[in-house]
This record gives C-alpha cells, sequence and structure tokens, in this order.
C-alpha cells in the first residue's frame, strides 16, 4: 500500500520515498549484456578503506559501487556528477578481448589498496583510485609494457596476463608469457614503471613446448 502511494515512479538511490533497495544499475540497456561488460564485474578493495568495491567496465568505462551499510543497499561511487571513475569508451578499442580480458585489481604498491590494471594498444595501463576525485588516475609512464607491436593482442600472451603475491610480502607481482617464457615484474614507484625481476623462465617459451596452445597458456 505504501508503494502505491509513493509518487516516485523510478526510485533511485536517493529516492525521497527510500529508502528503497536498488540494485547497480548495470541492466541490458547499458550495455551490460555484452561479454565486454559483464565479463569485467568484479570485487576489489581500491580505496583502501574496510570493505570491497564493486568494479565493471560497461561500454563507456569503468564504474564503482559500494555497498552502503547503513542503507542496506549499493550506491555508485563515481564522479561527483554520477559519471564513470575511468573512461574506457569501447569505442577507443577498450571493448576488445585484448583489453577487457585483461581487466584486473591488485595492490602492486604495497599501501593496502588495490590499483587498476588493463592492457590498451599501446600496453598494460595502471590506474591508482583518487578518494578526493572519486575516480582512477593513470599512474604508468610509457614505455608501457605489452603493446600490441610486441603481439600482446593474441591470446597466447595477453590471456596470461595476471597478478599475485608470489613471495608472501603483501605486494602483488604481476606476471606474463610471452614468446620467449614466462616474465615476473614487480612496481617500482620511483620510475613509476613494472620492472622485472629474476629470469625469464625459458621453460614456457613458445617452442619447443608449444605453450602458445589454448591447452596450455
Amino acid at each position: 500500500a505504501a508503494r502505491a502511494a509513493c509518487p516516485d515512479s523510478k526510485p533511485s538511490y536517493t529516492s525521497a520515498c527510500g529508502p528503497q533497495y536498488t540494485l547497480p544499475q548495470w541492466s541490458d540497456a547499458g550495455g551490460w549484456d555484452q561479454k565486454s561488460s559483464y565479463f569485467t564485474i568484479q570485487m576489489a578493495n581500491v580505496d583502501g578503506e574496510p570493505g570491497d568495491e564493486l568494479l565493471g567496465r560497461s561500454p563507456v568505462g569503468v564504474w564503482v559501487e559500494r555497498f552502503d551499510a547503513a542503507r542496506g543497499q549499493w550506491a555508485l561511487v563515481g564522479t561527483a556528477d554520477g559519471g564513470v571513475a575511468l573512461s574506457l569508451p569501447s569505442v577507443d578499442g577498450w571493448g576488445l578481448s585484448a583489453s577487457y580480458e585483461t581487466l584486473q585489481a591488485a595492490d602492486v604498491d604495497g599501501v593496502g589498496a588495490a590499483e587498476l590494471l588493463v592492457r590498451g594498444k599501446d600496453g598494460l595501463h595502471t590506474y591508482r583510485w583518487q578518494p578526493g576525485e572519486r575516480t582512477f588516475r593513470s599512474i604508468g609512464q610509457p614505455p608501457l609494457l605489452f603493446p600490441d607491436s610486441e603481439r600482446w593482442s593474441e591470446p597466447g600472451y595477453y590471456q596470461t596476463i595476471q597478478t599475485a603475491d608470489i613471495n608472501d610480502d603483501g605486494v602483488a607481482e604481476l606476471l606474463a608469457r610471452a614468446p620467449d617464457g614466462l616474465h615476473t615484474y614487480r612496481w617500482d614507484e620511483a620510475t613509476s614503471r613494472y620492472e622485472q625481476i629474476g629470469d625469464t623462465l625459458a621453460a614456457l617459451a613458445d617452442f619447443p613446448g608449444e605453450w602458445y596452445w589454448p591447452g596450455y597458456y
């Protein structure tokens, strides 16, 4: 009965008829039925505060939602005007599988908040959350790793890009398999670049083990 009497036909996060439970508005109409969008949906702590945020890239860019425990529902935490937290439009190539399949979050600098990583045509981009601006800002300096010009648009290479804390020091390393084998990198805050650590694992090179086959990579 109360719902029927409510004059708000389109309740939102701050509806005058609320509080009403609303899901993140990631509908098919907004392009979220496309693999380049729903494939990117993930959880990560990008602001360093308790609790993870919900992240996902639509055809226009990356959106960030946070669960508001007091209100019992999700709330958009993108830019102040309600826009995307990071512009990665499909029209600029970010909707290609060689890009959106690499989108991931990891704490590469060890400060307790996850950075956002995604590979573009010119290489791997790294972004850091800016609480005051409520958006992501690029922190990587060129030359970037894994550009198209070095065959990283091929699935046998870009699908191997991942992050993990492999030495238990609280910082995520970056791993990726190139034609000559598996490379391991660590973020260098002083240079704003990833620097290779250790030797290349040549046992995972394209030949003679044929590690470029989908059944292996």
